[in-house]
């Protein structure tokens, strides 16, 4: 597990390792973190699930969220149970993507 508290930290761990579930805070020091998800979506296919948080609980916040790129939202505070929940279907579902990809090559 790595942390990044700043969008330069982030994009310098995930330029020098792969990262499978990426918890983005949607504000963060030094600007969006929703620019980071739009930045990753526009990347290769096997980026990492990407977990929105924020203190947000407006329908469009989190529709934005989505439209930049993440692949869930969790407005704060949130469960552990509804954390791990989460966490644990993105990783389902990545897990399924990467397969399904390496069986159509």
């Amino acid at each position: 597990m790595r942390q990044a508290g700043t969008l330069a930290a982030a994009r310098e761990i995930l330029a020098a390792e792969p990262i499978d579930l990426l918890l983005l805070d949607v504000h963060l020091p030094d600007g969006l973190g929703l620019d980071l998800a739009a930045e990753l979506r526009l990347g290769p296919p096997d980026r990492p699930a990407i977990l929105a948080l924020t203190a947000s609980v407006l329908p469009a916040d989190q529709q934005k969220a989505l439209d930049a790129g993440c692949d869930a939202f969790l407005a704060k505070p949130y469960g552990a149970a509804q954390l791990v929940s989460t966490l644990s279907e993105l990783a389902t579902r990545r897990a399924s993507a990467i397969a399904a990809r390496t069986e159509g090559r």
